[in-house]
């Protein structure tokens, strides 16, 4: 769960806080 992640992608920060 890091910002960096779903910071520049919300799509892919969606599914990595879901995951």
């Amino acid at each position: 769960m890091d910002p960096l992640f779903f910071k520049p992608n919300k799509k892919i920060g969606r599914s990595t806080i879901r995951s």
